[in-house]
């Protein structure tokens, strides 16, 4: 869901069921973004339902119209008539998520004297107000629905006196504000709402219930579900992006992390630490970010250690594998060490096949490359142009781009567009790992826009492949020179493949990331100096 819900933040957006013009916008408009936050709804609409109904539903809606043409009342009307205490038009209220463009986030502002929460609806992007006129007008192009008009949102809450997570209270909230009761709301105790994430929506609280979330999962974390410290995790960075919250709000929900043990949290936490890593890469901050994410994973990291005997189940062999791998990008000395005296064994070893376990090859191979020098890269070189096997062409690809030598970086990326035995989805790749790679981060951008007829053409038409490229060239871009350097290239190109909405998005993406960097990268830089004192 996680996913779904970052994409449809940014704009131009547009529906699961869109408005189409013309044969050419197929390909744009079903997106990976579109069959992923239709698979989050669909786990909304059998939360809503229960599973019963929901499953007896989609039966009853298959069976009747097998080997048939349909339209989505037919499936609203199927769901309907099984669940006996919905009607249809509660049902069919449910439609709206298909028909609009984005997802709202939820305001939800506790009267413990009154026992009651006030509930407000908004549409959550990430952009100034500028840019949400605009994703305004691209709506209406693409959809039949006003933008203005309301969610139909099911909404879950749960108490620190009740604490239930499975049946939680639910409401119905189908209007821009509503106020709900429950007699369970206390003074000075905290709250949730969208429990377990069932809803594809935010939730942002006020001040006090977020100060009393902070507490809680910094002296019982345990007291929360996994899935509900993920989704704390997640809303609260996100609102900090789009400057609903104030950084240090979700900066100092993450402490409570030093002592997470959960494979969720971490998954979630450490895909928006390396998102921050590289929009601080070139501020003042980099360094002191770099020594807090050291200080949160070194816990867990001495904890689950290196031995595979340390893991006892295939979850425990992930977050050691997720944790190692953070460890060793975020400078964690020990990692390094260990990681570069596995690599150098494996340099020196008479064996031709690869002596690293599986779940540590990707990290030993990039933690080597990256603090080693010419040999050390070298080596993995010639294990990718002797490797038949994908899966390995692909670890030791991504390894290659791990390097701090500028010059190798850039002839990686020549060789990665010139090179006949290196396939499209080689190249794209190749490129976004260097994209990512903090020291080739600003010249990609650079090679890419420099040389996109060469690298259009090696895509050869796939919509796919070139969305991953131009999202991970330019995801990260913080920096006004960058900003600019896009613009020029998105708005001054009279090149089709170039108009694209997913060069447009990017160039929508950059202006948030250079504007949330100018407003935050001061208050960042004071909070870590004071979380890094020794």
């Amino acid at each position: 869901m996680t996913p779904a819900l970052v994409e449809d933040s940014l704009q131009p957006s547009h529906p699961i069921r869109p408005r189409i013009g013309n044969p050419d916008e197929l390909q744009e408009l079903f997106d990976e973004k579109c069959y992923s936050k239709a698979s989050s709804l669909v786990r909304m609409i059998q939360h809503f339902l229960g599973n019963t109904v929901f499953l007896n539903g989609v039966k009853t809606f298959l069976q009747r119209h097998s080997y048939s043409n349909v339209n989505d009342n037919d499936l609203w009307r199927a769901l309907a008539e099984t669940a006996t205490s919905k009607t249809f038009r509660e049902v069919k209220a449910l439609e709206t998520w298909i028909s609009k463009t984005g997802y709202p986030v939820i305001d939800l502002i506790q009267n413990s004297s009154r026992k009651i929460v006030k509930a407000t609806q908004k549409r959550f992007l990430i952009f100034t107000q500028e840019e949400q006129n605009k994703d305004r007008k691209y709506h209406e192009k693409h959809t039949s629905t006003k933008l203005s008009h309301p969610w139909k949102v099911p909404i879950t809450l749960t108490t620190q006196k009740e604490k239930n997570w499975q049946t939680s209270y639910f409401y119905w909230l189908d209007k821009e504000t509503d106020y709900f009761h429950n007699e369970t709301f206390a003074c000075n105790s905290w709250f949730v709402g969208n429990v377990l994430m069932q809803g594809f929506v935010r939730v942002n609280y006020d001040q006090a219930n977020w100060n009393r979330l902070i507490v809680q999962l910094a002296a019982r974390a345990d007291i929360v579900p996994p899935r509900v410290r993920a989704q704390l995790i997640h809303d609260a960075f996100w609102l900090s992006r789009a400057g609903v919250l104030t950084q240090t709000l979700s900066l100092q929900l993450s402490r409570y992390l030093v002592n997470e043990t959960h494979h969720l949290p971490w998954i979630i936490a450490l895909r928006l630490f390396e998102d921050m890593y590289a929009l601080l890469a070139e501020s003042t901050s980099y360094e002191h970010f770099k020594e807090y994410l050291v200080q949160l994973l070194s816990p867990v990291y001495y904890n689950l250690g290196w031995l595979e005997s340390s893991a006892t189940n295939a979850t425990q062999r992930f977050l050691r594998a997720l944790i190692m791998g953070a460890a060793c990008k975020f400078g964690l000395p020990d990692c390094v060490l260990k990681a570069q005296q596995l690599y150098l064994v494996e340099m020196t070893s008479l064996k031709t096949h690869n002596q690293i376990a599986d779940d540590f090859q990707q990290l030993v191979y990039c933690t080597g490359i990256e603090a080693g020098g010419d040999a050390e890269w070298g080596f993995a070189l010639r294990r990718f142009n002797g490797s038949t096997k994908a899966m390995e062409r692909h670890r030791l690809l991504a390894a290659l781009a791990c390097t701090k030598n500028a010059s190798i970086l850039l002839k990686l990326l020549e060789e990665s567009v010139s090179s006949p035995t290196i396939s499209a989805v080689e190249m794209q790749l190749a490129i976004s790992s260097v994209a990512k790679n903090p020291v080739g981060k600003t010249f990609t951008l650079s090679f890419v826009t420099n040389n996109w007829k060469r690298v259009n053409a090696k895509l050869s038409g796939s919509s796919y492949i070139t969305r991953r490229l131009i999202t991970d060239v330019t995801d990260c871009l913080s920096s006004e020179k960058e900003l600019k350097q896009l613009e020029e290239f998105v708005e001054n190109s009279e090149e089709r493949s170039i108009k694209s909405v997913a060069w447009f998005r990017a160039l929508q993406k950059t202006k948030a990331n250079v504007l949330w960097l100018r407003k935050n990268h001061h208050t960042i830089n004071s909070w870590l100096t004071l979380a890094t004192r020794h």
